[in-house]
């Protein structure tokens, strides 16, 4: 509710640190196995949260994720995901855009129609609306690709400036290697 991804990351990891000290003791192993799991369920959260970045980007969250994927040192498998869930995106807004708009109603068939079949299924009066229906959703998921590309664009500056002033000796292909990824 709060968006306080990075602080109960930082609890959970403290807790993981805090039980490995104090592994010697039996009542710590069942402890250790439920701070593993609410560290899966954590990342499964974030996930979800990740997937809403594709409708409707916002900077605060957006940032607040990833620096809690930092502190879990998943950032590239987290923009993995985010290129899944905005093709899940754009997969999914695509088809609920035809759906609405078909002739008939094929969804109680045992098997998905192919996306193909659904358009010609569209009711030749809603052709335009449903164009119109898929254009506003593709332009919603395209606009927040936009923003994450910005924001991404805006950190790798500052981490190029960051690791030029700390790190001179960084080479111009581990900067491009991290710029392009």
């Amino acid at each position: 509710r709060n968006k306080e991804y990075e602080a109960a990351v930082r609890l959970v990891l403290a807790g993981q640190k805090a039980a490995s000290d104090h592994r010697h003791f039996k009542c710590v192993a069942a402890l250790t196995q439920r701070l593993q799991d609410t560290l899966d369920l954590a990342e499964e959260q974030l996930d979800v949260v990740l997937a809403s970045i594709c409708y409707n980007f916002d900077e605060d969250t957006f940032s607040k994720l990833q620096r809690a994927y930092t502190l879990l040192n998943k950032t590239q498998v987290a923009m993995d995901q985010l290129h899944m869930h905005f093709a899940s995106a754009i997969s999914n807004a695509a088809m609920q855009a035809v759906m609405e708009h078909q002739k008939d109603n094929i969804e109680n068939s045992s098997e998905q129609p192919k996306f193909k079949e659904m358009c010609a299924n569209v009711k030749d009066s809603n052709v335009v609306i449903c164009l119109l229906d898929l254009c506003d959703s593709l332009w919603k998921i395209m606009l927040s690709y936009h923003h994450v590309v910005n924001w991404n664009t805006k950190q790798n500056e500052s981490i190029q400036q960051d690791n030029l002033e700390y790190f001179p000796e960084t080479s111009d292909f581990e900067i491009s290697v991290n710029k392009e990824y």
